[in-house]
């Protein structure tokens, strides 16, 4: 008899904690969580990125077209002429007459650094402002351009002056480091590697 009354009110209190459970349940419904603010806009942000790239798809096959010619003409700087000291084995004389190329191309850069440089500022600020002056700017870049000019045209002489100065051999040694200079700067997204062969499409004459 004492056993049946001890399964009866197990079985009464198991049927309460059933109830408050439900009840609780009931009070308290479980909220589902939305999806992050935070990864909805990543996802929005990467579909917006991806059409935006796609704009830039036409103009990649034509990189080397935003190449500067003076950076491309640009002389061998300091790692390039130790490697140049090494590979031509250039005798005193050359050395010396070297040294008078790079310090006549130096004084028209110097000559025209400041107008290029106030150009270039004046050009940035224009188009920082809420409405640009497109004839302001065209100016600025008139201004820019003449500079250019006047350091390319050293850095022709610069090179004419270098072949006058090397023999056959160490000038053939100068081209293929020059080529190399020209397929890092016509190919910078592939870092200069599967870029138009020297003297190819694409290519500025050397030297």
């Amino acid at each position: 008899m004492i056993r049946k009354s001890t399964v009866t009110l197990v079985l009464a209190l198991a049927l309460v904690l059933v109830l408050a459970i439900s009840a609780c349940a009931q009070l308290n419904p479980r909220v589902q969580r939305p999806q992050r603010p935070k990864a909805q806009q990543q996802m929005q942000a990467q579909g917006a990125a991806g059409d935006l790239a796609d704009a830039w798809a036409g103009a990649r096959e034509h990189i080397g077209a935003f190449a500067s010619l003076e950076r491309i003409l640009m002389p061998p700087n300091r790692r390039d002429l130790q490697q140049m000291g090494m590979i031509l084995n250039p005798t005193d004389e050359q050395k010396a007459q070297i040294k008078v190329l790079y310090k006549a191309l130096i004084d028209v850069v110097k000559a025209v650094a400041p107008q290029k440089q106030d150009s270039v500022k004046a050009i940035l600020a224009g188009l920082a402002s809420a409405s640009p002056n497109k004839s302001d700017l065209e100016a600025s870049a008139a201004k820019v351009a003449q500079a250019d000019q006047a350091i390319v045209s050293a850095e022709l002489d610069f090179w004419i002056g270098l072949k006058g100065i090397l023999s056959p051999q160490q000038q053939a040694q100068v081209q293929g480091m020059f080529q190399e200079r020209v397929q890092r700067e016509m190919n910078p997204r592939q870092g200069g590697q599967g870029g138009p062969p020297p003297g190819g499409q694409g290519a500025p004459p050397p030297p």
